[in-house]
């Protein structure tokens, strides 16, 4: 009887139904501030990022000649699936073109795939660790090929400019080459990774140096001040990886031989990066997108190891895992506005629920009213960030804001607005007195958009003296301190400002 089974096909189908899904999911949730904040980094195009390494503006810079829009911003997040599913089919089906294509598709359909549609600096991260990874096995299934060494080092390099938790993935090769299973070649082979990684990382630290080591200050000063042990954290953080692995292949590795899981690459290409997110876990929060670059492994893993029958189970476990979900979704973006006034809901007031969905309308009519020459600001750079994106018109931060999305530090030079009119907007309440030292004259204003109120005052004649003093001051002792322990260039922030 002929075989029905076509692997290739069944690839394809699953791959143009994901992308489709992904598609109208990217066109009806909303821009968060956080891609807002990206597209900046994408619009003014940086050697570096306040808070991570630039390869996120690098990314979203020719996406952003097409103009200001969702699904245009998206398309590196949307076409994850495409590359991981492809990726894995393609390693996989030399050995077993079934297993590979169910592996293809249990990966492409699970949660960290499907409902990957946030454009965030973890989308580049995702695609070129597990680029990355593939190629290292490569090189270890061609004997230790130097070629896939090389190209696994490049990508590792483009990992670590999109952010610093390619460092992690780093670390678990050394430790994989140089103490696991080495030999003359994989040493070899690690310093091919090294080579190719190098110029990232000096590029990356002379553009710290540059610039106050603000990635060094982000993540390891500003944003640690709470760190302290916490079972809740830890707690939370198993719970995290439990719904991302999902729970029959979270059991699946458990249950495996541990004297098999010892001599096999892939485990500690993954084992290692969630080993020390575990440990951080114990001390500070971690976030449900810091180990997601990670995840994608431990699928292939599951491609690699278990058994058809297992796999099988898992696929059809994952299919109704993620469809309770996708219904879940669907139903909260169904839900009448109108029917959740009166209510918080998901802890959200309605204000922040009508701004989420509606932003770029309200956004819109507040540009229309106030086409005169303002200068744009808000106090939350969240709400700046989504201005731009709205408006394709930039928004300063104003005011002392706070460690997040310091980037306009790097932008907004203001002395510039000397004297200028204000437009300063909020979805919270403006106070006449935190504004009025810096201007001639303050009026506040409020504006409804379904019901929800919405903020700004008028500031005319901008003090900047005063505001250098009270504000710029602090946020240069504040935020722009270099660690003592680190050569740097002259402070940019002070030479803007503070230089006689």
């Amino acid at each position: 009887m002929k075989r029905s089974f076509s692997p290739a096909a069944n690839v394809t189908i699953a791959l143009f139904c994901v992308i489709f899904v992904k598609f109208l999911l990217a066109n009806f949730i909303p821009i968060t501030a956080d891609e807002a904040y990206y597209a900046i980094w994408g619009a003014y195009l940086n050697g570096g990022g306040y808070d991570h390494p630039p390869m996120i503006g690098f990314v979203l810079y020719p996406l952003l000649q097409l103009g200001h829009h969702t699904l245009s911003l998206r398309l590196p997040a949307i076409f994850t699936s495409l590359i991981l599913g492809v990726v894995t089919y393609l390693f996989l089906k030399k050995d077993d073109p079934e297993r590979a294509a169910i592996t293809s598709i249990l990966l492409m359909i699970a949660p960290i795939s499907l409902f990957n549609i946030i454009i965030t600096t973890d989308t580049p991260l995702f695609i070129f660790s597990f680029l990355s990874v593939m190629c290292m096995l490569q090189a270890l299934r061609k004997n230790d090929a130097w070629v896939w060494f090389a190209l696994g080092g490049l990508f590792l390099g483009l990992a670590f400019f999109s952010k610093y938790f390619a460092c992690l993935l780093g670390l678990a090769y050394a430790v994989y080459l140089l103490v696991i299973a080495p030999n003359r070649a994989r040493v070899i082979g690690l310093g091919l990774i090294v080579l190719l990684t190098l110029p990232f990382a000096l590029q990356n630290a002379y553009w710290n140096y540059q610039h106050d080591w603000s990635n060094i200050l982000f993540n390891i000063y500003n944003r640690n001040n709470d760190m302290g042990f916490s079972l809740k954290t830890l707690f939370v953080y198993l719970l995290m990886l439990l719904y991302l692995i999902t729970p029959p292949l979270v059991f699946a590795v458990t249950q495996y031989s541990k004297q098999e899981l010892k001599q096999q690459p892939l485990f500690y290409f993954f084992f290692i990066p969630l080993l020390i997110f575990f440990i951080l876990s114990s001390f500070k929060p971690i976030g449900l997108h810091w180990p997601l670059a990670f995840i994608p492994l431990i699928y292939v893993w599951a491609g690699m190891y278990l058994s058809i029958d297992r796999l099988k189970k898992l696929l059809r476990f994952t299919v109704y895992w993620t469809g309770v979900q996708l219904i879940l979704i669907v139903s909260l973006l169904l839900i009448p506005l109108k029917s959740v006034q009166n209510h918080h809901f998901l802890g959200l007031n309605y204000n922040k629920i009508v701004y989420f969905f509606h932003h770029k309308t309200i956004n819109g009519l507040l540009k229309e009213k106030y086409p005169q020459d303002y200068i744009y600001v808000s106090p939350n750079y969240a709400d700046a960030c989504l201005f731009f994106f709205d408006t394709n018109h930039y928004a300063s931060v104003f005011l002392k804001g706070s460690f997040h999305g310091r980037e306009d530090d790097l932008i907004t030079n203001f002395q510039d607005f000397k004297n200028k009119n204000f437009l300063i907007f909020s979805r919270t309440p403006l106070l006449y007195y935190d504004y009025k030292p810096y201007f001639q004259k303050v009026s506040l204003h409020t504006y409804q958009y379904q019901q929800a109120s919405f903020y700004y005052l008028i500031g005319t004649k901008f003090n900047y003296p005063v505001y250098r003093q009270k504000i710029l001051r602090v946020i240069n002792d504040t935020y722009w301190v270099d660690p003592p322990y680190l050569p740097h260039a002259s402070s940019f922030f002070y030479l803007k400002y503070f230089k006689s």
